[in-house]
């Protein structure tokens, strides 16, 4: 992946200006968190995939491949995991070993349960195993530790770090700088303030 660049990108909606002045660069490999409002992160991740343009300044991104969990994701609740992985193994060009996921995200318990029948906590590392398996350049994660165990957590950050050790560079939005310290190993605080 060649880095994104924003440079001086401002973007305006009817409602008045979302995102002010933000440069930044998102090296290959990196895990970057930013502190964001909801309304932010969804600007952001519009303008990161080309869904929208900035009103002003420069956003360089080239072909960079870009996967998102969104906190308004909707899933496929009546596939077991099991047929959830080998759906998205079969979009991707990229090999996995499925067993070595299943260990290294603590699926194999509920490898053949529905999802509609997970917890928030095996849910969200259902959203790692799809980005494992399809090996995006750039995943785009909002929230992610929002409602989870503790112990749900530690699990999560476990398969964060399986996903980051295939070279997936990472970006976290959460509206708290504390869930943002576990994540990331860069933060940037946003604020519209000159």
């Amino acid at each position: 992946m060649t880095p994104i660049i924003f440079e001086k990108v401002l973007k305006q909606t009817s409602q008045g200006t979302l995102l002010k002045n933000i440069t930044l660069t998102i090296p290959a490999g990196s895990q970057i968190g930013l502190k964001v409002t909801h309304q932010e992160s969804r600007c952001f991740f519009n303008l990161l995939t080309g869904k929208t343009r900035p009103t002003s300044g420069q956003l360089v991104r080239n072909d960079t491949t870009i996967m998102a969990n969104l906190t308004t994701d909707a899933g496929y609740p009546q596939l077991t995991v099991s047929q959830y992985a080998h759906l998205f193994l079969k979009l991707s060009a990229h090999p996995v070993d499925l067993a070595a996921v299943q260990e290294a995200l603590a699926l194999h318990e509920v490898w053949h349960l529905p999802l509609k029948r997970l917890s928030q906590d095996q849910q969200q590392r259902v959203v790692l195993l799809r980005l494992v398996v399809l090996h995006p350049d750039l995943a785009f994660l909002e929230n992610p530790l929002n409602e989870l165990s503790d112990d749900g957590i530690q699990l999560y950050l476990q398969g964060l770090a399986y996903l980051r050790q295939s070279g997936v560079t990472v970006i976290c939005t959460a509206p708290y700088l504390e869930e943002l310290l576990l994540v990331s190993d860069t933060i940037y605080r946003y604020s519209q303030r000159d």
